[in-house]
């Protein structure tokens, strides 16, 4: 993002899929409120990795959530506020998680 700051006339968001657990909660809110596509398919997500039977919690003996507070995505009020504790420096476009 720094690189392409002075490069082109636009802001440029980084790389990230739409259920990336290390989204700041300005980029859930603007995914939440701009995309809702995007939206559904990482609330669907997150309840498939705590849904019973789903092969991406098996052997796996704790609740899993995509956002980093454990909570449901449908059920966080991310705010208007600045961000305090985003883990946006840890996404490099190439997911690994």
């Amino acid at each position: 993002m720094e690189y392409l700051k002075d490069r082109v006339p636009h802001t440029v968001p980084r790389s990230a899929c739409v259920f990336c657990p290390y989204k700041s909660n300005a980029e859930w809110r603007k995914l939440k409120e701009g995309d809702p596509e995007s939206w559904r398919r990482a609330v669907e997500v997150d309840e498939a990795m705590r849904a019973e039977g789903s092969r991406c919690n098996e052997g796996v003996q704790k609740k899993m959530y995509v956002h980093r507070t454990c909570v449901p995505l449908p059920l966080i009020d991310f705010g208007r506020s600045k961000d305090a504790g985003g883990m946006v420096n840890e996404c490099q476009g190439m997911c690994g998680v």
